[in-house]
């Protein structure tokens, strides 16, 4: 006998009036679905502190509009040389909470953006993929409410598998923070080689200084101690 796997979707946002005129909207196609499968809909704040029935809960998060919401808001009111919205690192902390670990959970992002480089850069994550699609195959489907004329011709899909080693309340979130304060003397806690011991014998110019400096970085939270890493 086929075995059947029961699958439980949770829809969010920050706006109760939001959650409630969904569920309306979606009744009669929550009523449709099998019984091995449910949706329901809760309020949620990514940005603030999560409640502990919230954490580690999820397989998959998925992003349709909040990432870009926010790299939107940031670039309007931003000052500075940042390298990374403020926001984001409560965001992408917070997803890394709220995803579970052991199982390579995924946070599915949709952007018009064909970059996104606080995803990108962020330890909470072992892996960025990213797949170009065209537009043409959502067909009537768009992002964003309203935006149907003006479709751009491609989205992007960012697929980040968590980091289980990422701790959020503890690491540095982002891979370039602090980058400039490394050196050849620079030593890893965990295992106690030096920057230019972890380089060996490889020219610094020939990846480039931020590229190594990127690595000797994410060396440094993941290391397990073992001097042969």
């Amino acid at each position: 006998e086929k075995a059947h796997h029961a699958y439980e979707f949770v829809s969010t946002d920050v706006s109760l009036v939001c959650l409630q005129h969904n569920r309306d909207r979606d009744a009669a196609y929550i009523a449709s679905l099998p019984d091995t499968a449910t949706l329901s809909y809760t309020e949620l704040n990514v940005v603030k502190e999560l409640s502990a029935c919230q954490m580690h809960k999820y397989d998959a998060v998925l992003d349709k509009g909040t990432c870009d919401t926010f790299l939107f808001r940031s670039k309007r009111t931003q000052k500075g040389s940042a390298s990374h919205a403020p926001l984001l690192k409560p965001l992408l902390n917070n997803v890394h909470r709220l995803l579970r670990s052991g199982c390579k959970a995924k946070y599915i992002i949709i952007s018009p953006r064909s970059k996104l480089k606080s995803v990108r850069d962020f330890n909470g994550f072992v892996s960025v993929n990213r797949t170009k699609m065209s537009t043409d195959l959502l067909g009537d489907a768009v992002l964003v409410k309203g935006n149907a004329a003006h479709k751009p011709a491609h989205v992007f899909i960012y697929e980040c598998t968590r980091n289980d080693s990422y701790q959020p309340d503890k690491d540095e979130p982002f891979a370039d923070e602090g980058l400039s304060a490394i050196n050849d003397d620079t030593i890893c806690k965990k295992c106690q080689k030096t920057f230019k011991e972890f380089r060996g014998n490889v020219d610094i110019q020939d990846q480039g200084v931020i590229q190594w400096t990127r690595r000797f970085r994410n060396h440094t939270i993941h290391c397990t101690g073992n001097c042969n890493n």
